[in-house]
């Protein structure tokens, strides 16, 4: 698929009503990250974090990903998030690496379990709601690239985290009941909904990845061009899902890590400035962000244990 076909292929599915229900009926949803840790507020001021160098020491690389070729962004992103949270935890040495987190498992539940099964509400064609994905991973969980042997079936599942025909089979039949309580291993255990710029830097210089929907795009053609420390701006209209894994705040450089890793790593090009932002990965600056997800959905999603703070554990991440 070519560059200006992603630009057309969109994925996420704008439905602030839907939205709304889901938050309404939400057992893990916090109003604000600060609500569920007041320590977070202003945590992330004068700090630098690059949640995906845990890749680095875990992988001794940063994975690339096969670019989506249907409207999978939603679930291709909450699987990148389970990899960086993942290579986190086995970073800090709490976790053995697990293996990459296949989108599948975020792309089926979120239309089916949650969106169709407990909603009822069946979304043609391809696509998703970030708001039914978050659900998804914390209720049905995350399943890792595998060969799983359940009720007398061999699933071979290895390689198959960015593969978009999984994605398309689960997306219309939801993830195979024999693997849900493999899947929810991996819980993310709460989120919350993200408001300002403030809100998502203090969530990422604790640890915590962002994932957001929105129609604003940071490109009027592909690949797009960073400027020479790395930032890109609105520019076009898009409708797409991806993720912060980053935050920059060093009186210098001020803004948020954005990944678009799920079009692989050459949609966008130049500069990364001073600071390693990896392959698909730009910076944004906190007016283009607030832009973003006033234009869209957007939530911090905790790990498996919550919302504490977790400097101790971002030694290796901070530069």
């Amino acid at each position: 698929m070519s560059l200006d076909q992603l630009n057309e292929l969109g994925g996420w599915q704008y439905r602030p009503e839907t939205i709304e229900r889901v938050m309404a009926a939400s057992k893990t949803v916090v109003a604000s990250i600060y609500e569920a840790n007041p320590q977070l507020k202003g945590f992330g001021k004068g700090k630098v974090a690059l949640l995906p160098q845990a890749f680095t020491k875990v992988l001794g690389r940063q994975p690339t990903y096969r670019a989506q070729w249907i409207g999978s962004c939603v679930g291709r992103t909450g699987a990148m998030i389970g990899d960086v949270q993942s290579a986190r935890r086995a970073a800090a040495g709490q976790i053995k690496w697990p293996g990459h987190t296949i989108a599948a498992s975020v792309y089926g539940p979120a239309r089916v379990e949650i969106g169709f099964d407990k909603h009822g509400t069946r979304i043609r064609g391809d696509g998703a709601v970030v708001a039914y994905a978050v659900e998804s991973a914390t209720q049905f969980g995350l399943l890792q690239e595998g060969r799983y042997d359940v009720a007398g079936r061999l699933w071979d599942l290895v390689g198959k985290h960015d593969d978009d025909d999984l994605c398309k089979e689960w997306g219309r039949d939801g993830m195979p009941d024999a693997l849900e309580p493999i899947a929810r291993r991996f819980l993310f255990r709460q989120y919350a909904p993200i408001q300002s710029y403030e809100e998502g830097r203090d969530a990422v210089a604790a640890g915590y990845s962002l994932w957001f929907g929105t129609t604003k795009a940071l490109w009027s053609r592909l690949p797009a061009e960073r400027d020479a420390n790395g930032f890109l701006r609105i520019s076009g209209r898009t409708a797409h899902s991806w993720s912060v894994c980053g935050t920059i705040d060093d009186g210098k450089i001020v803004g948020l890590v954005e990944d678009n890793g799920q079009w692989g790593p050459d949609w966008v090009t130049g500069p990364e400035g001073p600071y390693p932002l990896g392959p698909g990965r730009c910076l944004v600056a906190p007016e283009t962000f607030e832009a973003q997800i006033a234009a869209g959905e957007c939530y911090a999603v905790a790990d498996y244990q919550g919302f504490p703070i977790l400097e101790e554990e971002l030694t290796w991440i901070t530069l």
